[in-house]
């Protein structure tokens, strides 16, 4: 089942062809369709449909024209749900991932830092390397120093022999807000204090990345990060599309550390 309110711009490129279909087909006209999803009781202004062709549909719009189509029309919305699913299933192998990391990820403003202790605070900073941060042993206590280009939120996942994990920012949540300028990351609930973070299974390389964005961007994929499990290929690329698609500013910050036993 599609969450429409976190759709990427190729779904709602398949909701418009579905419901231009289904319009042409059943003699009905935009201003029809705006009408009864959006309770609008004039005609749609110029260039709504080209929009809505390319993708850039408001997300809620997109799920109230869904809705409508499922409950007037659910053997058409079975279908789309069922086509994009195969498609999904074809085309989302990592690879807008892949490149997204590639081409988007700066190795900067971000570090390492290793905590003595979690109420005794910072004492030794270790600057991550393009490739490889420090090293640092298993069971020590560390964190993130990140150095925000803007405020908004930040969710952060970790990459472990070849797989995506979420790396919770809070106690209590995957994100959290962030501000312009120097901070800790993950910090403990209702507080700036450092949540310590160590590693007693894993050895050899771990990579992080934090995606910075505003709340309208961020949001939507907590739904589809998954918690204790790898991530799928297709919720990477999601996560791709949807910082792509974005019209805020938004920033991508790695560093790759390496721990031993």
């Amino acid at each position: 089942m599609i969450d429409w309110l976190a759709a990427s711009v190729a779904q709602r490129q398949a909701l418009y062809r579905a419901v231009k279909r289904l319009l042409d087909e059943e003699g009905l006209s935009w201003g029809d369709l705006y009408r009864d999803t959006l309770g609008q009781d004039y005609p749609p202004g110029h260039g709504y449909e080209d929009n809505f062709r390319a993708g850039r549909i408001a997300r809620k719009k997109a799920h109230a024209i869904y809705n409508w189509l499922d409950e007037r029309y659910p053997a058409r919305a079975k279908a789309l749900e069922a086509a994009l699913a195969d498609e999904d299933e074809r085309q989302h192998t990592g690879e807008h991932w892949r490149r997204f990391l590639s081409e988007h990820g700066r190795y900067a403003r971000v570090r390492a830092v290793l905590l003595r202790d979690a109420d005794l605070g910072i004492v030794s900073f270790a600057r991550g390397e393009p490739l490889a941060g420090p090293v640092i042993p298993f069971g020590a206590s560390f964190g993130f120093e990140i150095d925000s280009p803007i405020a908004g939120m930040a969710l952060a996942l970790q990459a472990v022999g070849g797989a995506w994990y979420a790396l919770p920012l809070r106690e209590d949540a995957l994100t959290d807000v962030v501000l312009p300028g120097v901070q800790m990351l993950p910090r403990q609930l209702g507080s700036d204090t450092p949540y310590p973070l160590s590693e007693e299974a894993h050895d050899g390389r771990h990579g992080f990345v934090f995606l910075i964005g505003q709340a309208e961007v961020i949001a939507p994929l907590v739904s589809i990060v998954p918690v204790g499990r790898p991530m799928a290929p297709a919720e990477l690329d999601q996560i791709a599309d949807q910082f792509l698609a974005a019209e805020t500013e938004w920033h991508m910050l790695r560093i790759n550390l390496m721990f031993r036993a």
